[in-house]
């Protein structure tokens, strides 16, 4: 294993801090590739050369008693029981010996923890790639990339599902709380053959063998998290468990749409698409003929008198016509609110407390919470 030139200067840059001498980094070969003496860097230093060939301490009484070197102590990094450089510290020997065990032992727990956020990085490189190439590319592009057998295999035996998740934010969140949002994700699924990965500002899952209550288990720790660290809400919507790849594209296709319900409710945080029935067919239903059917059954309603009776009719309908709970919810007195169900029923000769109205009222609704409202009706 070889480090970067630029991960080897942030080792003896931070060493220097601790100790407040001169380091320099050395390839196998003798080369020193990051020096915190910047006219060293890509030298030759011998000392170097023989402490990893050697795979011992080399101390330097003078300068030059080894070509390229310096007084000083230079000893060998291990990393998988193998040599692959060798940690330099310039200065009189009695200065710099004291700290030659120290900083080597903490060289190699840095590359250690860097290792292993490089195969870390791999990992969630080779999921990001397998991800879209499962959604986005045709079955055949995706052979051709990727061994393919496994999924299939979990696919057909177990089953799997898309799960599309937002984090709701007031303002622009970092790029950095991004990766830690996502990291929260990743930890939180257990089942390591899961996929995930970050897609236009959404976080997508594809998760094998799950059923309602694991991934309401799942989303619950997510939620829980986020929020706690964060205070961000998240939206997720699910779709369907599909038993081969090529559905896997339809899951993700409902779990979009899922999503965009749900976005717009205040309250609600998931919805699965097993869960939808009338908003399957709204999001069918064309430009033009959703326009035609709102302006014929709320064209008499301002705009702010629509955005009130929304809300009353979710509630209604939450609350199975309870005028006792709406009002209460809605803090207002029952007469009130039977007062605004009476002039809805004036203005638009619909009444929400008879069923079929309500079904009518509810359609018209529906259309405007998926669609822009000025878009829909005109004033």
């Amino acid at each position: 294993m070889q480090i970067s030139k630029d991960f080897a200067q942030s080792i003896v840059t931070e060493m220097k801090k601790i100790i407040n001498q001169d380091l320099n980094y050395i390839n196998v070969d003798g080369t020193i590739i990051a020096s915190t003496d910047k006219n060293r860097i890509g030298t030759f230093h011998e000392a170097g050369k023989l402490a990893a060939m050697n795979e011992k301490n080399i101390v330097i009484e003078y300068d030059e008693q080894y070509r390229g070197s310096r007084k000083g102590i230079n000893l060998p990094v291990y990393y998988n029981n193998e040599v692959i450089g060798v940690i330099g510290i310039t200065g009189e020997r009695e200065e710099v010996e004291k700290y030659g065990k120290i900083i080597k032992r903490m060289t190699e727990i840095l590359i250690i923890e860097f290792s292993m956020k490089e195969l870390e990085n791999k990992e969630i490189e080779q999921q990001r790639l397998m991800l879209e190439n499962i959604l986005f590319n045709n079955e055949m592009e995706v052979r051709t990339v990727f061994d393919y057998r496994n999924i299939e295999e979990l696919l057909e035996k177990e089953g799997g599902l898309i799960i599309v998740s937002k984090i709701v934010y007031d303002d622009e969140y970092s790029l950095e709380e991004e990766k830690r949002i996502f990291h929260i994700f990743k930890n939180s699924i257990d089942d390591k053959r899961s996929l995930i990965m970050i897609y236009q500002s959404m976080i997508i899952l594809l998760l094998f063998g799950k059923n309602d209550t694991l991934i309401d288990s799942i989303i619950k720790k997510i939620k829980e998290i986020i929020n706690l660290k964060y205070g961000y809400k998240v939206k997720f919507g699910i779709g369907q468990i599909k038993y081969n790849a090529a559905d896997i594209k339809n899951s993700y296709m409902e779990a979009l749409d899922a999503l965009k319900w749900i976005e717009k409710d205040d309250e609600k945080e998931i919805l699965y698409f097993n869960n939808m029935d009338i908003e399957i067919i709204i999001d069918m239903i064309d430009k033009v003929t959703a326009k035609k059917y709102v302006t014929k059954v709320l064209q008499n309603l301002s705009p702010k008198e629509i955005i009130k009776y929304e809300e009353i009719i979710k509630y209604y309908e939450k609350y199975n016509g309870s005028i006792q709970k709406i009002s209460e919810k809605l803090f207002i007195h029952k007469n009130t609110l039977q007062y605004k169900l009476d002039k809805l029923y004036k203005k638009t000769g619909f009444d929400m407390r008879r069923y079929h109205d309500f079904v009518i009222l509810k359609i018209a609704f529906l259309i405007i919470e998926h669609n822009d409202m000025d878009s829909i009706i005109n004033y």
